[in-house]
């Protein structure tokens, strides 16, 4: 255990170190206020030790963000030996660390996306207590964007990084594996690979694959495996979306291009069959499902007076919608209180985005002071949710 890790829990009990050095003996060691670390301690007395802790937290539940990113300083390497392909190059910064460059902008810091100590604190500060861990699509590029021999190079490395971390770390992550869906075939390998590796709980896609869509019949052998696998999907925004050719900057492109096409991908689901042929698929769309959950209602009229779309589907778009989960990474109280009574807090789990730049700051928080939702909710989207959906025991 690290020395973060031993404090939180001597916290979370709610011990003084003289306590804690009581239980733990000789295991136990401090430095003035540090807390050095736990050598060669009991199994036994540490599985004690977390089984107080939980019944200690058991009224506060577990709150677990599902919309965090980590990338391992492995990715960064490869990155460094094959960022030329997409003009992304491995730079020193002003302040002699190692960051990403891409085609424009400043130097993006690596260090935030693998410096597991400082990840803590940060979670200490939004009271978060485990994060589901995923790729994003930028500063940093998905696996997705390159040769499919790359993507599965990328992929591996990742996959491997988050299964370690998770062992290291079992009470503070679980991990959301990366595939190259470049190459469906490659895709599968993976997706079998990672679904034997500890610490996995899904796999991710990205809004479109390389303007590919989800719905695209390309990937139901992809899918067909994953439903025989139990895992679910989680998906996250492209880095090249719908309308970016007519935006003017970036900033346009994550404000707006990000969510519409999520939504986009979701409508196409919706009408494509794509979950009546595979009924047991489990999806999650970040960003609250982008602009979706606000246009059910015309979803469903479309329906309702396009004869053709009857005659195709058996059932209406929002039969299908209730099977979607969403996150709650978006921003405004009164959109997320909407989303939680019009989904269900059984479909919405919080999200965070961390550490992105246009992350929620205090993601519990947010959820803790809607007025509108009953406690019983607010539990179920803090964290009861997202241990179910993602099978976190």
């Amino acid at each position: 255990m690290t020395p973060y890790e031993i404090r939180q829990l001597r916290e979370d009990l709610g011990l003084s170190q003289a306590q804690m050095a009581a239980k733990l003996g000789t295991h136990y060691r401090t430095v003035g206020r540090w807390e050095l670390g736990l050598y060669a301690p009991s199994p036994l007395g540490l599985a004690q030790l977390e089984g107080l802790r939980k019944r200690t937290k058991g009224n506060k539940g577990m709150n677990i963000d599902i919309h965090a990113h980590y990338v391992g300083s492995a990715y960064f390497d490869l990155l460094d030996k094959y960022g030329g392909q997409l003009s992304f190059e491995i730079v020193t910064d002003s302040h002699g660390e190692r960051a990403l460059k891409g085609r424009s902008g400043a130097p993006s810091p690596t260090r935030p996306y693998y410096d597991v100590e400082h990840r803590f604190g940060e979670m200490k500060a939004m009271d978060v207590d485990m994060q589901v861990v995923s790729l994003m699509a930028g500063p940093v590029p998905n696996v997705h964007l390159w040769e499919p021999e790359v993507g599965l190079a990328l992929s591996r490395v990742n996959n491997d990084a988050y299964s370690e971390l998770a062992q290291r770390h079992p009470q503070r992550f679980v991990g959301i594996a990366a595939v190259p869906l470049q190459n469906v075939d490659m895709a599968i390998a993976e997706l079998e690979r990672i679904a034997k590796l500890p610490g996995i709980r899904g796999v991710q896609m990205c809004s479109n694959i390389k303007g590919k869509y989800l719905d695209s019949e390309d990937f139901w052998p992809f899918y067909q495996r994953v439903q025989e696998l139990d895992l679910p999907i989680l998906v996250h925004p492209a880095s090249s979306v719908l309308g970016m050719e007519r935006m003017n900057s970036r900033v346009e492109a994550v404000i707006l291009g990000y969510p519409m096409d999520t939504s986009l991908t979701i409508v196409r689901i919706l009408f494509s069959g794509l979950l009546e042929r595979f009924p047991k698929l489990r999806f999650c769309f970040t960003h609250g499902g982008g602009v979706i959950p606000y246009l059910r209602g015309r979803i469903e009229w479309r329906y309702e007076t396009a004869p053709e779309m009857k005659a195709s589907l058996p059932h209406p778009p929002s039969k299908y919608l209730e099977r979607m989960s969403f996150c709650s990474a978006i921003y405004d109280d009164g959109a997320l209180s909407y989303l939680i009574r019009r989904q269900g807090a059984d479909r919405v789990m919080m999200g965070s985005d961390y550490p992105a730049s246009l992350g929620v700051p205090q993601p519990v928080e947010q959820i803790q002071r809607l007025a509108d939702v009953s406690s019983q909710d607010k539990k179920k989207v803090l964290g009861e949710t997202a241990a179910s959906f993602f099978k976190i025991l």
